[in-house]
């Protein structure tokens, strides 16, 4: 970790802090928003930022910086954070869904959009600060890793479920995005099939 990452993580936990948010580090490989496992959350009713850290550096820092955006996506009430996590109806459609319960599918396409357009803007805000900050996270490869997490919302809708292993992680999704920001929500060619067979 340079004194980079460390002055941004610095920076960020007395940002959450001032606004009443407490930042925990649990000392796992996952943790678990909602019944679902992940890297990191942010949970502006609960005031916290969760954050596995039993993980590389690599993997740990842009986890941090991505949750933290999302923060900022609340602390700005930003529309696009509003829509899909204070609208009832967006922001509940796409968990109870997963969880099993039936839904329109109108519905649940709506509520995944939300949640790409969220989840772009944030990491469009994590590519930011690593500019800003000069962070030792390597700026191409996040946006391929960050490509792909939100393309894997697209794939949510044949799929019904939550990935085991994270698609960004996969070495054969990785090479076939681009290592610049996605414009479309459209999944590339193969990239279904390579998710199916390595992240469930």
């Amino acid at each position: 970790m340079t004194d980079n990452d460390r002055e941004f993580i610095g920076y960020a936990i007395a940002e959450c802090a001032s606004k009443g948010i407490s930042v925990h580090f649990e000392a796992k490989k996952f943790v678990n928003a909602d019944n679902t496992r992940c890297s990191g959350y942010f949970d502006e009713d609960g005031k916290v930022l969760m954050v596995a850290s039993r993980k590389a550096q690599r993997d740990f820092l842009p986890v941090f910086v991505h949750e933290f955006c999302h923060f900022q996506q609340w602390i700005e009430k930003d529309p696009i954070f509003m829509n899909a996590s204070e609208n009832t109806e967006l922001d509940q459609d796409m968990w109870v869904w997963l969880d099993g319960k039936d839904i329109p599918k109108t519905r649940v396409n709506r509520s995944l959009k939300a949640y790409q357009k969220l989840e772009l803007d944030c990491e469009k805000r994590v590519v930011q600060h690593i500019k800003d900050f000069g962070l030792s996270i390597i700026e191409d490869e996040y946006i391929k890793m960050a490509n792909v997490y939100v393309l894997f919302y697209s794939l949510l809708s044949k799929t019904r479920k939550w990935y085991v292993k994270p698609p960004y992680h996969s070495s054969k999704l990785l090479k076939i995005i681009p290592d610049k920001f996605i414009t479309s929500f459209r999944l590339p060619d193969g990239f279904a099939e390579i998710a199916m067979d390595e992240c469930y």
